[in-house]
């Protein structure tokens, strides 16, 4: 769209030649957010997993329940499903981290059930594999990082495109977000306390 030679930049500009071009903000902090998400191995590696849990569940409708209702269908209560992670839009990102960090514990109890109780062969080797995965220390800690990078970003995300945004205060809010993400890589260890809640439950070492 914002093209210079046949874009909508280059359509007003055949209008009215003295109009500024100004870039899209929130389209630029998506994108800064996409490219962090792909400016490391490791990181590349934590969102494919991430997406590999979802379509593992979301693959089959049988897993798909047993995950969203436990064992007992009759009396369970519908918990938080998991989301599909989208590699050009930063809140469907945050959407799939944090739905697994909300279910994380639930997503080991099941893969658990269904590597004891599947009588499918390649289900049961992909239930071990994802497990193996996804209690892996590197793993929760880079689980408890992302969301929390993710969710800093939500409230400047939310204001620049909002349709009575309020310039000032969108520029109160990048700053802050700034400060946020500053102070969260300076104390990086500190941030490691996050992950100790899912370690804990699932009886893990701490994520130190």
């Amino acid at each position: 769209m914002s093209g210079t030679y046949s874009g909508l930049q280059k359509r007003i500009n055949d209008i009215v030649p003295n109009a500024m071009y100004v870039h899209c903000c929130a389209h630029n902090l998506n994108l800064v957010v996409c490219d962090a998400a792909k400016s490391s191995d490791k990181a590349m590696r934590f969102f494919e997993t991430v997406q590999f849990v979802f379509n593992f569940f979301g693959g089959s409708a049988p897993r798909w329940a047993l995950l969203a209702l436990g064992e007992d269908n009759s009396t369970a209560v519908r918990k938080k499903v998991l989301k599909k992670v989208c590699a050009t839009r930063r809140e469907a990102r945050h959407n799939a981290v944090f739905a697994l960090k909300e279910r994380f514990v639930d997503v080991l109890k099941t893969l658990t059930v269904i590597s004891l109780t599947s009588k499918k062969n390649e289900e049961i080797v992909q239930s071990k594999y994802l497990q193996k995965k996804i209690e892996n220390i590197e793993f929760i800690l880079l689980l408890c990082v992302w969301e929390n990078i993710l969710r800093s970003v939500q409230p400047v995300s939310k204001c620049l495109q909002s349709n009575d945004i309020n310039i000032q205060n969108a520029c109160n809010l990048l700053k802050q977000t700034i400060g946020t993400l500053e102070n969260l890589r300076e104390k990086l260890l500190s941030v490691t306390l996050f992950s100790t809640d899912p370690c804990r439950n699932r009886n893990l070492s701490k994520c130190t």
